[in-house]
């Protein structure tokens, strides 16, 4: 019965979560940025893996030919392979019905060719980084495997003696991408410990590598901005602010961020006790100069906490709210039209509804590959968010 309901369960996110290759910027941004012709090159095998079943055999057997394949294992290094247990896959396809229907299946090889592919490459060169000097430690093998699988948008759901990987599936139809959201964490948290890690400590060298990868991702996102700006956009500073890290086209919101500017302005708010409104206007969360009435740090958390819930619950808390998360009246009509058509094509249709072809082309191709998109209805004062964990 369980397993029925499950299923109905993952048909209606079907619906919203796929026909497009949101994972190449969402879980492969970083690597993008940091990587962009190796990414490139697993964007490729990505594309052959859809047109072709024999195409990802071919990858798949080339990967798991590699003089690194035991290690592969050996340091937990996430890989992946059509039919394996949902509880094992990725949050992108963690789906009962992504390889078992038409086109879906298509998408289903795209998205494993690409991780197995990041992954691998992203190992091998790591590896062969330390093998100049030295063979790489089975410590820093787990590290550096660790690594690159939070980079591409899979990390870890146990901390301590507290582990959820057996319910990553339940996790997965509560939230929008549970290992992903851990991910963005891990990453961010890296910030403060992988700076620490690679001057003292047993394992200095493969923190090492990792803060060069972080180094790379900051030339990279500041490359991004420096376009974004170049070509007449605007990009919010504070982090207390909903648009904060985001390029300003008019009322469209790009975010190039891949998740990790909803982590970083809920923490931004709970930290500093304070919110900047779309207007400009700072609110305090707490102490003497909250207004009465006025938003709380429980509500902040409320907030960030159903910003990632899955379509299926969000659509559930709409209706017993009578409103979105953004304070949107809905009904059951057009919330229900919204659990029927791809969530990424509703951004593209957005997009086109703009004037300016040159631009709108490139947003298109961008939302396409998964990097968030807000589009603003200045006319009736209302916002369309439809941005996967928009906070």
């Amino acid at each position: 019965l369980w397993g029925r309901i499950g299923a109905g369960w993952d048909l209606v996110r079907l619906m919203m979560t796929t026909g497009e290759f949101s994972f190449g910027l969402r879980q492969g941004g970083i690597y993008a940025f940091t990587h962009p012709f190796k990414w490139t090159k697993a964007m490729i095998a990505s594309g052959k893996a859809f047109a072709s079943p024999e195409a990802l055999f071919k990858i798949n057997k080339e990967i798991f030919s590699r003089d690194n394949a035991p290690k592969y294992a050996k340091a937990g290094l996430p890989l992946l392979h059509e039919g394996m247990s949902l509880t094992q896959s990725e949050d992108v396809i963690m789906n009962y019905w992504m390889d078992k229907l038409p086109v879906f299946k298509n998408f289903n090889r795209a998205a494993i060719a690409f991780f197995n592919t990041v992954r691998a490459d992203a190992f091998d060169m790591g590896y062969n980084t330390l093998a100049r000097t030295d063979t790489m430690t089975q410590a820093e093998s787990e590290i550096w495997a660790n690594y690159v699988a939070a980079m591409s948008g899979r990390g870890k759901l146990s901390a301590g003696s507290l582990n959820l990987e057996p319910a990553a599936l339940a996790l997965n139809r509560a939230f929008f991408s549970a290992r992903y959201i851990a991910s963005r964490f891990q990453i961010l948290g890296g910030v403060v410990k992988v700076p620490i890690l690679s001057i003292a400590g047993k394992n200095k060298r493969a923190y090492r590598m990792i803060a060069r990868e972080y180094v790379r991702l900051a030339m990279g996102l500041m490359t991004v901005f420096g376009l974004g700006l170049f070509v007449g956009a605007d990009v919010e500073d504070d982090p207390t602010s909903s648009d904060f890290g985001k390029l300003k086209f008019g009322n469209r919101r790009l975010d190039p961020l891949m998740g990790m500017q909803q982590v970083i302005v809920f923490m931004s708010r709970i930290m500093t006790g304070k919110i900047k409104t779309g207007s400009g206007k700072v609110i305090s969360l707490r102490g003497d100069d909250k207004k009465f009435g006025s938003a709380d740090i429980q509500e902040v958390m409320a907030r960030f906490g159903r910003s990632k819930l899955s379509p299926q619950f969000g659509f559930v808390m709409n209706l017993l709210t009578g409103e979105t998360m953004l304070g949107e009246e809905i009904t059951l009509l057009n919330t229900v039209t919204q659990l029927l058509y791809p969530m990424t094509y509703g951004d593209i249709y957005d997009v086109m509804k703009e004037d300016g072809v040159p631009i709108n082309a490139a947003l298109t191709i961008l939302v396409f590959l998964g990097m968030g998109l807000q589009t603003y209805d200045v006319n009736e004062m209302r916002t369309t968010d439809r941005s996967r964990g928009g906070f």
